[in-house]
């Protein structure tokens, strides 16, 4: 009975952190502005200025939308300074892609 306790509650803990992850994807994508950097990356890879320019944003302002992205696995930086969206920021774009605004 105790294994089945613990296992259970190894299940809940699992389910918890997928659900945690799922909610900082969805508030990382509640943003217009990395939205618009997800779509804009999706067409071609990009350093952080020229995402700046493209967005008419600040290098700081873009910097930190970069690595909120990056840090939820939507982004990769490159070795030359270039960005590209991961598989799992395509799958992202196609969830966004699904609503009409």
């Amino acid at each position: 009975m105790r294994r089945i306790l613990q296992g259970c509650e190894r299940f809940r803990m699992r389910e918890n952190e997928e659900n945690e992850d799922i909610s900082r994807v969805l508030f990382e994508l509640a943003s217009t502005r990395r939205a618009s950097i997800l779509f804009e990356l999706e067409k071609k890879s990009l350093k952080m200025q020229q995402i700046a320019n493209l967005l008419d944003m600040t290098a700081t302002e873009t910097f930190r939308h970069l690595q909120r992205l990056t840090e939820a696995n939507l982004l990769d930086k490159k070795g030359d300074g270039n960005y590209i969206v991961t598989e799992f920021g395509s799958l992202a774009i196609g969830f966004l892609s699904g609503f009409n605004f």
